[in-house]
């Protein structure tokens, strides 16, 4: 499962979780990686998230939608999304966080 240099964490692994694989058999756009693991995470244990990783996470999110070519947000990603955002109702707003990241992308290529 794991490369040999990292065979000796293999007992660690629970599941792994590929964004590549279609899961549902839709068309839709493949979603991050960071919204599967969210997800997963939010279904299995939703203790193990805290508000400083929720707003990594959504930030992780909020990057990969708008830096994708579609620039838009998938079904799941909303879904995940707004599962976070309810969970941690005092998260900045959307808009905020893509502001700042919009200005720092900027920022980066001068």
């Amino acid at each position: 499962l794991l490369d040999s240099e990292d065979k000796s964490l293999e007992s660690a692994v629970v599941k792994v979780i590929n964004p590549d694989e279609p899961c549902d058999g839709s068309l839709e756009l493949q979603a991050s990686s960071s919204s599967l693991v969210v997800k997963e995470i939010l279904q299995e244990a939703p203790e193990l998230i805290t508000q400083q990783l929720a707003y990594l996470l959504r930030g992780s999110i909020l990057f990969k939608c708008m830096s994708s070519e579609a620039d838009r947000i998938t079904e799941q990603q909303e879904e995940v999304l707004s599962m976070l955002e309810e969970k941690f109702p005092d998260l900045p707003p959307r808009e905020e966080i893509i502001s700042v990241l919009q200005e720092t992308q900027f920022n980066l290529q001068g």
